[in-house]
Formats: structure tokens, sequence, C-alpha cells
């Protein structure tokens, strides 16, 4: 059963990630292996595959009309009706919401709608103007959408969708606790709800392993159906009717709670094991993990891409195979600590290669928050889920439920966040190719370690070796940071990938331009460099890798904060409105001449208007800073285009250049090839900084690198040499961390 489980999660894989015919002979070998190992399962196997081939016809093989095809990828809009699939559910900074779409000469077609409000519910029909895009890269739905106008309800959910939402609804409405967090906590451990946790409690439950409270598990749904085949037995009902009931509740919870992946394995796992026991059939817990994969795998092939999924399964997988050695061999410890050290070990053992494909990094506390915060996690799921099924009809009592439950996640929110707010929370781990086979010989060598005396010794060699290895490399990191912070250079360029933010200080007073895209590697950044007060706060314009990391600011004091006056209408707007008004600030337009003194030198803004009326997009529209330092200049262009690069020639550029004081650029728009050769011959920077990370634009220009060396500018790249530092003197020094 583990081997065709195993067999058929490879050959999706292979289908969506390669071809179909390499899917149907990766299955045909997996099948060939599972035959010869338990030739009862042949027919099963069979089924299997013949299921598979179904859903793949009907869910990857599709073809689409030439038409839709068009409207898709030339990115055009049409009016018409989208049913809802699914409610709406957090995704990057707003919501994503699973429609089929239909109109006169579209559809229906399956595709997601981004969106900021995430008020959908499942079962809705709205008519609409979409814009369409590509779903770029293997994964479900043909298109992604977002609303031009405010799409209009004409039909309500069916009467079993209404039902189902009512329940969740109320329990969402009379949930109660001691802080926000807690009854965030409370709504999350319940039904998985995650909107109402605050972002920093979440991000630090992240850096602390967790997350996985706030994602429905299977202990939620044992707790569903041992309450319910108990709680009947204590009022004598028969076995049979106890079991139905169970099952029932069971379907009815996921329901309520939605259809996340790991909902979905987590229900199907339990639905096997109470139907083993009703049927008077014990089940290993590893061969309903096993099935349950089959089934949903076979159904539905984008499970095999899906992280939550993953992550469901491997973390089930640890606890099943390696927790009870492990908890044998913590015998002479009390046992809640052994269960906790086993389970939380184990789990996160397992799910480390696929948590570094979302981020580089390890969490050095996982083990000890979830120790920590176990002793909370039972009752406070009891309880939520109590409230959940008494809330539509005692809304009172579901109301006292949760603030009774509030009291325990106060305490998980309490870890999280004492914990998470530590410099050394987290590990810095490669998530190349190299990184994610370490981390996958690491749990291969501790299970076999734990597991079998034969190969301990080989096993703990290798432990040894990768994490002594990953802990000199953190070691030797820090060392590279501390030298680069301790030179105080005047301007950093941080590394934050593909996209942009520099910090400038001049005396007492400290710049930053642009935030990045990742807030978490802007808040890095502003950590190492020690910064907790920004006096001017630069956006040059509102594309995502320039201002989308604006929540790495949290915890930062800010100034001024200067914006482009272009008329944006994007979503990074909203964003950037929502942070600065949560904290009292008001974004003031920069201006053609506006300036002001800075520390020991001034900044002025050499480019736009106030309306920026000239530029017909917002990169031509971008904030072009000149900050003059006691010894240097630096002149930012945001992502001025060429021929806006010219156009500051004639706006008299050249006139404000101190030719007495060597002048560092920071180039434009990530080095791309839309540059002027006559600007960069004239402003001849004697550093040239191009702020960059991976990218599919082919930045930076190899054309565009050559013409910066030919004028004599040293070019710094962040992407090859890290964070870049630049030290005013008698001449300008250059530090850098490399890549870290």
């Amino acid at each position: 059963m583990i081997a065709l489980a195993t067999g058929v999660w490879i050959s999706r894989l292979v289908e969506l990630l390669i071809s179909p015919i390499a899917s149907v002979i990766v299955f045909l070998i997996g099948f060939f292996f599972v035959a010869r190992a338990e030739r009862r399962l042949k027919s099963f196997a069979i089924l299997v595959f013949v299921i598979s081939l179904a859903s793949s016809v009907f869910q990857i093989w599709n073809s689409v009309d030439r038409q839709e095809r068009a409207v898709i990828e030339n990115e055009l809009s049409l009016a018409g009706e989208f049913e809802v699939q699914s409610d709406s559910s957090p995704y990057g900074s707003g919501f994503r919401t699973w429609i089929e779409f239909s109109s006169e000469e579209f559809g229906p077609l399956l595709g997601s709608l981004i969106d900021e409000r995430g008020e959908f519910k499942w079962g809705e029909i709205y008519s609409a103007r979409l814009s369409f895009e590509p779903n770029w890269g293997p994964s479900r739905g043909e298109f992604i959408a977002t609303t031009i106008d405010s799409p209009v309800l004409i039909e309500n959910p069916g009467l079993i969708q209404s039902q189902i939402g009512s329940i969740r609804q109320s329990f969402l409405q009379s949930i109660s606790g001691v802080t926000p967090d807690s009854t965030g906590l409370v709504a999350g451990l319940a039904v998985g709800e995650r909107t109402l946790l605050s972002e920093q409690t979440s991000e630090n439950m992240r850096r602390v392993a967790l997350t996985h409270l706030v994602a429905v598990s299977g202990a939620n749904c044992a707790i569903v159906l041992a309450s319910v085949y108990f709680g009947l037995g204590l009022l004598k009902l028969r076995r049979q009717h106890r079991f139905v009931a169970a099952l029932i509740s069971l379907v009815l919870y996921i329901l309520v709670v939605g259809f996340d992946p790991s909902v979905l394995r987590a229900g199907f796992m339990a639905a096997t094991v109470i139907l083993a026991m009703w049927l008077g059939r014990g089940v290993a817990p590893i061969r309903a993990l096993a099935l349950s994969m089959i089934i949903l795998l076979s159904f539905d092939p984008w499970l095999a891409i899906d992280f939550a999924f993953a992550l469901s399964v491997f973390s089930t997988l640890g606890i099943l195979v390696l927790a009870p050695a492990i908890y044998q061999r913590l015998s002479t410890i009390p046992k809640p600590l052994a269960v906790g050290l086993a389970v939380s070990f184990s789990a996160q053992l397992y799910c480390i290669p696929v948590m570094l494909m979302l981020q580089p990094e390890l969490p050095i506390f996982g083990v000890i928050a979830n120790i920590l915060a176990e002793p909370m996690v039972a009752p406070v799921t009891v309880l939520g889920i109590t409230a959940v099924f008494l809330s539509p009809v005692l809304p009172w009592l579901s109301t006292l439920l949760s603030f009774v439950a509030s009291f325990g996640t106060w305490w998980i929110a309490l870890v999280a966040n004492r914990l998470g707010a530590l410099e050394q929370a987290t590990l810095p781990w490669p998530n190349n190719f190299l990184g994610l086979s370490l981390a996958v010989l690491i749990a291969l060598a501790i299970t076999a370690s734990v597991l079998s005396s034969r190969y301990r010794i080989v096993a703990l060699s290798v432990i040894v070796l990768v994490f002594g290895g990953s802990v000199l490399g953190f070691a030797e990191r820090q060392i590279r940071v501390q030298q680069f912070v301790n030179q105080s250079p005047e301007i950093v360029n941080c590394d934050v990938g593909q996209g942009d933010a520099m910090l400038i200080r001049s005396g007492p007073q400290t710049m930053l331009i642009d935030v990045g895209r990742d807030g978490q590697l802007l808040k890095r950044c502003l950590r190492e460099n020690k910064v907790k007060r920004l006096d001017v706060l630069v956006l040059s314009h509102f594309d995502f890798d320039h201002v989308g990391g604006i929540e790495g600011l949290d915890g930062v004091e800010i100034g001024k904060v200067l914006v482009s006056g272009f008329d944006d209408q994007r979503r990074a707007v909203d964003q950037v409105t929502n942070f600065l008004r949560e904290r009292g600030l008001e974004p003031q337009t920069g201006y053609r001449g506006m300036s002001e003194k800075f520390g020991q030198g001034f900044w002025e803004v050499i480019s736009p208007s106030a309306s920026a009326s000239e530029a017909s997009n917002a990169n031509d529209a971008s904030l072009v800073m000149l900050i003059t330092l006691p010894k240097s200049q630096l002149l930012a262009l945001g992502d001025l285009g060429g021929d806006f690069q010219e156009n500051l020639i004639q706006l008299g550029l050249e006139g404000r250049l101190n030719q007495q004081l060597p002048l560092i650029l920071k180039a434009s728009h990530h080095g791309s090839a839309d540059q002027s050769e006559r600007f960069h011959r004239v402003v001849d920077p004697e550093i040239s900084v191009i702020s960059v990370g991976e990218n599919s634009y082919g930045h930076p220009d190899a054309r565009f690198i050559s013409l910066l060396r030919s004028t004599g500018s040293k070019v710094l790249r962040t992407d090859q040499q890290g964070m870049i530092g630049i030290q005013s003197g008698p001449e300008l020094r250059v530090f850098v961390t490399g890549r870290l």
C-alpha cells in the first residue's frame, strides 16, 4: 500500500512537471513492483490507474477552446457570471477564490479570482467583468482573474451550502477571547481560520514552527469522531448508529472547515480508520495514510504539487514512523514530555525538505515552542470544536466556551511571540538542490540511527558532519555580517532579491529608499544594521518589488514618507496605504525641486513633477533622489526608463551634481536593457550598484554592464556580492557580505 501511494504521487509529479507519457511509464514501473510485493493489491492498483487516467483527462489533458485561450493569453476582460467553488482563503497580501467563469463566448472554465476582500462564499453566483491572465506554470485552474467592477450577487448558495456556511459564520460571530490574537487562535485551532491573527503573531508562529496549529489536522478529526461516538455511547445507542453519526459529523465538520488539502488528508485518513473499526477490522495507521494519499491523488492530481498536502503527509508520516521509537528511547523522562518531544521532533524533521522550498531557513526553537504549546492544544481544540457546533443553537454558550479556550491560546501566542521575536529563532539554510539534498540526508540518517542499531554509527557520523557544517556555515555568515556592520557604511544596499532597498546614513539621520518585495529579507537587513528609526522613507513607485516588503518595517519608527504623485491604482497602493494608516503616517508627494536637510548633508527630488503627469507609466514616474553627503553623492533612479533618464539631463541634473564629490549610482530597474548611454556617460558614476536577484527578465543586461564599465564605473551586484556597503572618505571604500 505504501509503495503504491508513493508510485501514484511520483507519477502525478511526472505528469504535471514532465509529460503524461512519462507519467504512464512511471506508474507501470510502480505497478510492477507493487504486483510483486503485494499480489492482492494488483486489482486495486489497476482501479487506481483507471481512475487516475479519467481524472487526468478531465482536469489536465482537456483542451481549452482557441477563442478562450486567446482571451486568457492576451489578458483581455469579459463580462459574464462566475460560480464560487470555495470560500475565499488568504493568498499573498489578498485572498484567492476558486471560481467557474462563463459567458456567451467563454467557458465554463475553472480558475482563481484574486481580490483584497475575500468575502466570497461557496455556492454564490455573481455577475461581473473580470480581467484575465494565464495561470503560469503547472497548477490548478486555467486562468487568474481580477475584478474590474464590483461583482453583483445574483444567486445565493443552495440550501446545504448556506446551512454549512451559516454554522461557520455563526461561530466566527460568537467567538470571544481575552486578546485579539488569542481569539484568532481559537478560530484557527477549531476551524482553520487564519485571517483573525495579527501579521506579527502569524510571522512569529512561522518562525517557531507553530503554524500547523491553525491548519486542521487528524487530531481535529479524531476529536470530532471520538466525541460523537463515545458521547452517543453514554446514551446507550447501538454501535452501528454511533458509527453512522460519527461519520456524518466528520463530513459536516470537513464541510464547515473547507476543502484545504490538509483537511482532506486528515478527513480521509480518519474515515478509513473508523470504517475499518465499523467492519470489525483493524487497520495500521500508516496504511490508512497511504490509502488516503492514493484516493486523493487519484481524483485530484494537483495535490501532488500542493505544499500544504505535502506538509500534512510528511508530518503524519514522521509521527507514525519515527515518534514511537523516539518515545521508547525517552522512557526515563516523564511521559507527557517524552510524547511531546517525540511527536514534535518527528513531524518537523520529515517536513524540513518541504519547508525549505518555501523559506531558506530552519526553525531553531520549533521543538521547544511545540512542547510549551502542546498542553493547551487538545483542550482548546475540544472547546473550540464544541463551540462550532453549538454556535447556531446556543450562541451564548459558544461564546463562553471560546472565551474559556482563549486562555489556552493566549499562552500559545505568548510562546510564539517571545521565541519568534528572537534573532536566533531561525537558522539560514540554502533552499537550492544541495540544501534540500542535505535536509533529506539528515532526515534519513536520523531515522536510520533511531530505528536500526546496525547503521547507527554511520548515520550518526552523517548527522554530526552535516549539522557541524551547518553550524560552522552559520557562524561564518554571522562573522561576515558582523564585520560588515562594524565598518558602519554610510550607504547600504540590502540584499532583498529581485527588488530595491537602500539605506543611507548621514550623521544621526537614516533614510531608506524602497523596501523590496520580501518583508523578511528587509527586516533582516534592518536588524543586522541596527536600524530602529527611519527619518525618511522613500517609496519610489508602487511596483511590488519596490514596496511589497512594507511589512518588514513593522516595529521601526518612521518619520517622513515620500511617494510619487503618479495616479497608480494597483493593489500595492492599498497595501502601503493601509500599513501607513495603521501607524498614523500620512505620505507626502515628492516633487521636482523638493529638498530638505539630511544629517550633515541634504536630499532633493530630481523627478517627477508633483502630479507626474509627464509620465505614462509608474516606472517613468519613479521618484529620483539625489542625496548629497559630506564626501559623496548618491543618485537613486528607481525604475526610470532610458528616455526619461535623458530628460533628467534636460532638466539640469548635470548642474546639480557636485563635480568635487564622487558619485554613487543606484542603477535603474535592476540593470534592465532600457537605459540611456548618453545619460550614464554624462553622470559618470564612480560606483554603480545594481540591486537584483534571481529573475526571468534577463536583469541585469550584459550590454548595460559593459556600458557602465566603459565609463570607468565599478559595478556592484547584490546577486553576486550580497549586501553592499559604501563608506565615503578620501576615496570610496566598498564592503560586501558575499552571498549569505
